[in-house]
């Protein structure tokens, strides 16, 4: 997911993007924040922020996480088949079933809760100057907002 949230989000100040995951996860400390992306060459590419964070952490065990809207396009990222050789790509179930799925080297999740919202959608509905307070995580919409991201008008 790193690519596309890159890609979407240019405009967005790097730190800022950054800044809204701790208000996501709050207190949970067994997710880590790190901007080791925002150091590395652009265009970002999820697998050379992987080569990175592998080298930096050689005995952590890295996956990827992505929604079942990206199963469909990912053939289309930098080297993906390397990605899907070297390191484990997560499915999360989104409510929609993915486009035809060839490769098995993907793990669909099971057994977890469905969230049916997508984070592209969520921004669009910021840009259109909607609340999308009741589908972001507690402490989300609040920094969106302070900092003005997505579009939002303060």
């Amino acid at each position: 997911m790193v690519r596309r949230i890159a890609a979407e989000s240019a405009e967005i100040p790097l730190r800022a993007r950054c800044g809204a995951t701790p208000a996501a996860n709050g207190s949970d400390s067994r997710r880590l924040v790190s901007d080791v992306e925002f150091t590395l060459p652009k265009p970002s590419l999820t697998l050379r922020t992987l080569d990175v964070l592998q080298a930096k952490y050689p005995s952590r065990r890295f996956a990827l996480l992505v929604g079942t809207d990206i199963v469909g396009e990912f053939g289309r990222w930098y080297r993906s088949g390397e990605i899907l050789d070297r390191f484990e790509v997560l499915v999360y179930p989104r409510g929609t079933e993915p486009g035809s799925v060839s490769d098995e080297r993907f793990t669909f999740l099971k057994d977890v809760p469905t969230i049916p919202v997508v984070a592209t959608d969520i921004r669009a509905r910021i840009r259109r100057g909607e609340n999308p307070a009741d589908d972001l995580p507690p402490g989300v919409w609040e920094y969106i907002k302070e900092n003005g991201l997505y579009g939002y008008a303060r």
